[in-house]
């Protein structure tokens, strides 16, 4: 026999499996509730006034008769209460799995957070900033810094295609396998590109994949090599208003095998400032194809310095105040931008 500590009639099972259940939930059962007994008591009180009015019975007659009701009343009541235990448990259950669905994805918004990294100290006169709000606890986007040696810096933004825990992992995935490749074998975008695709390919346990830009920066001699895998593209703002749209590139890593993408460099003058964002981004602002870049100038063109953290923090405010995609309700979708300028000092440094 267990204990007495252990043991749980069944009123305290019940009431364990409602502790979880929102208030509104249980009054909406207990109302149902409310709502079947008095129903059936209307129904009694409506034959009873038939038989009075209609059928007029004797007393030996009203007797029998309202035994077969009360039997039949009886029947009814069990059957309505065993439905009514049957919602109260299904109810229990689908909170839950609510509660642990939720707690899998705090779990899940800590370990991402996680992987993005602490924004590097201006280097040689190079900047840096990016900011991430996933539209969810768990996004698909995600970006990175991490130096190469030798004063050069990958930076990367990527969006994988799923959402939730599944993109997160993805997201995972594809964060290690990048900086693995670059860290130990290509030494160029397009390269990393090549090898991170098709080895996401290979792996092809998922129907996932990753639209991608990663950029080398030289901080030293202050130019960059970059490589666009369908991702939208970002943009260089030059100091006298010029625009340059970084698109070259490749298809989206990991639905091709034996992928090529081509890479542009680019030097950096005095002043650039190179962004890129997710399409949380360009889809929040309606732009698409040719207009992106055209967008994201208009959108950064009242900034009153040309700092890339004032550039992330002004595109993501423009995306809260865009209406997002015509003709799509309710629509969200994580945002991700990240920004760096050459913005030498009073030196030159």
């Amino acid at each position: 026999m267990l204990p007495n500590h252990s043991r749980v009639t069944a009123r305290e099972k019940g009431g364990e499996r409602l502790k979880g259940v929102p208030a509104p939930t249980r009054l909406r059962v207990s109302g149902l509730a409310a709502a079947v007994l008095g129903t059936v008591v209307v129904a009694a009180q409506l034959i009873e006034l038939f038989i009075n009015r209609v059928l007029r019975p004797d007393l030996e007659e009203w007797t029998w008769i309202s035994e077969v009701l009360m039997v039949v009343a009886l029947l009814i009541l069990t059957a309505l209460w065993a439905r009514l235990r049957l919602a109260r448990t299904a109810i229990a259950d689908l909170e839950r799995e609510r509660l642990t669905i939720h707690a899998e994805l705090a779990v899940a918004a800590k370990v991402q957070r996680g992987l993005l990294p602490l924004i590097p100290e201006p280097t040689h006169g190079i900047s840096w900033y990016a900011v991430m709000e996933p539209a969810g606890e768990v996004g698909g986007d995600y970006y990175d810094f991490f130096s190469l040696g030798s004063g050069r810096m990958c930076v990367v933004i990527a969006d994988v295609s799923g959402k939730g825990v599944p993109g997160a992992v993805f997201v995972s995935n594809t964060r290690a396998v990048l900086r693995a490749v670059a860290r130990e074998g290509r030494s160029t975008p397009g390269g990393v590109l090549a090898d991170v695709s098709e080895i996401l390919f290979q792996d092809g346990r998922s129907d996932l994949y990753v639209t991608c830009v990663v950029a080398m920066v030289d901080t030293q001699q202050h130019t960059m090599v970059y490589a666009n895998a369908g991702h939208p593209p970002g943009v260089m703002l030059g100091k006298g208003g010029g625009i340059h749209a970084l698109g070259v590139g490749g298809p989206p890593l990991g639905l091709f095998t034996a992928a090529h993408y081509a890479e542009e460099r680019i030097t950096l003058a005095s002043g650039d400032l190179v962004v890129l964002v997710s399409d949380g981004i360009t889809d929040a602002i309606d732009a698409s194809g040719d207009d992106i870049p055209t967008a994201l100038r208009a959108a950064l063109a009242n900034l009153r310095e040309r700092t890339p953290e004032l550039a992330c923090r002004a595109l993501v405010d423009t995306a809260h105040r865009s209406p997002g995609p015509a003709g799509v309700p309710n629509w969200a979708d994580d945002r991700t931008v990240v920004a760096f300028a050459f913005l030498p000092g009073p030196s030159g440094s």
